[in-house]
């Protein structure tokens, strides 16, 4: 039961995030320059295209590379796209402490069906899991760039030092 909520919620990610794509027609050697030079929409959309496989051969460890680094620059939904990934095991090795955290992250920056991912991660985890995961989460938002949209540092960006908008979640 537990792990077909994990399923739905991913397919349903799967499909609401393939709306949204299918307006990009750019082929990946017009992306994958853009990608290499830090735009994270490029990375957002490759990792897209190795997830769905479309105009490039399906290859999961290819996409979650590529929205590891959007993720890295503060795009909502390569980490809520990371959060499903570690979830289901696609790509990487399944790490549930990793998908709360990603989903976590993503559902600070406004992602809302990453909390969803994250609390349905949540029921498959440990007390002890679940603070690991927010502590990582706490740590990753105050980093100089987590949580950015854009490449400066948080202190070039928030010079106010504002709190992380993590919450600890109640089991």
């Amino acid at each position: 039961m537990k792990k077909s909520i994990l399923v739905v919620i991913a397919v349903f990610t799967f499909f609401t995030h393939s709306l949204v794509f299918a307006e990009n027609t750019a082929s990946e050697n017009e992306l994958k320059p853009l990608a290499e030079q830090g735009d994270a929409k490029a990375q957002y959309d490759l990792g897209r295209m190795y997830y769905k496989g479309e105009r490039v051969a399906q290859d999961y460890k290819e996409a979650v590379k590529w929205w590891r680094l959007a993720a890295e620059r503060g795009r909502a939904d390569a980490q809520h796209m990371l959060g499903v990934m570690y979830s289901e095991g696609l790509g990487v090795a399944q790490n549930y402490i990793e998908a709360h955290k990603w989903a976590n992250i993503a559902g600070a920056n406004g992602e809302k069906t990453a909390t969803k991912v994250r609390d349905a991660v949540a029921k498959q985890m440990t007390p002890e899991q679940i603070a690991e995961a927010q502590r990582l989460a706490k740590e990753w938002m105050e980093t100089d760039t987590g949580g950015l949209k854009d490449n400066t540092t948080k202190k070039e960006h928030d010079t106010k030092g504002n709190p992380s908008k993590i919450k600890p979640q109640n089991k």
